[in-house]
């Protein structure tokens, strides 16, 4: 089970636990088109070597997934994201305190590791675009050009508590 920073979250409901009732459709403004395939895709990259000693990035992902899947883009802010996974109090300063911008940048060389390494035979990929939080879910085919721009992500290098900084070289443990 995930940890959260703030205690007031529910940490025993998952990013997984949500149905396609609760889900946005394809269309409109919603990148997800949810169903069992994709909630299994969300238990596979949190449960996946590029992401278990990330103690920071794996709650991150798991709570913007959890407002995507709930339909809820207002709840995928820099103030809520902060609150609710970095454990900040409400109505604190984000021009101050950049956790959330930093693990967003983070949280997206993780993802395209992961789907260009560990997951590459993925048919979806999960990308967070610069400038919001809500995650978008890709078709493999829609995501190919992540991969032929992915370059050299292999090798930046880590650090940072609990290998959240970026992604671990091939090989390093």
């Amino acid at each position: 089970m995930v940890t959260r920073a703030n205690p007031d979250i529910d940490e025993t409901r998952l990013v997984s636990d949500y149905d396609d009732s609760n889900s946005p459709r394809a269309g409109g403004s919603s990148p997800w088109v949810w169903d069992d395939s994709q909630s299994e895709l969300i238990r596979r990259v949190l449960s996946s070597s590029t992401f278990e000693h990330c103690s920071r990035l794996k709650p991150f992902l798991e709570y913007v997934c959890d407002c995507a899947l709930r339909n809820e883009p207002s709840a995928a802010t820099e103030q809520m994201i902060g609150i609710h996974v970095f454990g900040r109090r409400p109505g604190y300063n984000t021009s101050q305190d950049n956790i959330v911008r930093s693990q967003a940048r983070l949280l997206r060389l993780k993802l395209e590791h992961h789907f260009s390494n560990e997951g590459r035979l993925e048919e979806w990929i999960i990308t967070i675009p610069k400038g919001q939080y809500l995650p978008v879910l890709k078709s493999r085919s829609e995501g190919s050009a992540m991969q032929e721009r992915g370059a050299d992500i292999d090798t930046v290098r880590s650090g940072g508590e609990g290998g959240d900084a970026a992604p671990v070289s091939k090989g390093a443990e």
